[in-house]
């Protein structure tokens, strides 16, 4: 017989529960504030409430309608709980690389940033995280889901030591580009 089940996972770790990916679809994350006072009967009176609560499940009208396999559309499933872990969760090259991006269009008052893997390693070993090519193109296309331009001549950018933004001399790449609505998404589906 096939299992089918749900489980419910309660933590006071509101940072790192359980690993969870930006792409997850299987989580429902509630933060329940704690109780304000000591209640030594709570027990007992849920249990009186019980047949309330079946009785409720089997009248009630349903407010969504099948969505997904999991019933419900992801979209309903994302709190700020769940966000908050997936950015927990974020490596700290892509977080960096986020942060590095959002500090250019912000300082360049750009509306999109053009980069190539080079530029984006050098930028991390700037901030003192040492990561290779490879990592970052696998971030850029698999996390990200950006696909690389054909070589294309570009204006670029880069973070200095002391942290300000610096127009470089361009030159000819295979480029990402990122735009502030992308980056918003991208922000969004982790940070808050």
């Amino acid at each position: 017989m096939e299992f089918f089940g749900k489980f419910v996972l309660c933590s006071n770790n509101e940072r790192n529960p359980v690993l969870i990916e930006a792409a997850e679809t299987r989580y429902w994350v509630r933060r329940i504030p704690p109780l304000t006072h000591d209640d030594q009967q709570l027990l007992a009176r849920m249990q009186t409430e019980i047949p309330g609560l079946l009785f409720f499940l089997q009248q009630r009208t349903l407010s969504t309608r099948e969505e997904s396999r999991l019933w419900f559309s992801p979209r309903l499933l994302a709190t700020e709980a769940l966000r908050r872990i997936i950015h927990y969760n974020r490596s700290k090259p892509e977080a960096e690389m986020l942060s590095i991006i959002r500090d250019i269009l912000d300082g360049e008052k750009l509306e999109e940033y053009q980069f190539d893997v080079s530029d984006m390693v050098n930028m991390l070993e700037i901030r003192g995280i040492r990561v290779d090519h490879p990592t970052v193109r696998r971030t850029l296309t698999e996390s990200w889901q950006l696909r690389p331009a054909p070589p294309t001549y570009y204006q670029r950018y880069t973070i200095t030591y002391n942290g300000e933004t610096q127009r470089q001399d361009s030159k000819t790449a295979r480029i990402y580009t990122v735009t502030r609505e992308q980056l918003g998404g991208l922000l969004n589906e982790a940070a808050m």
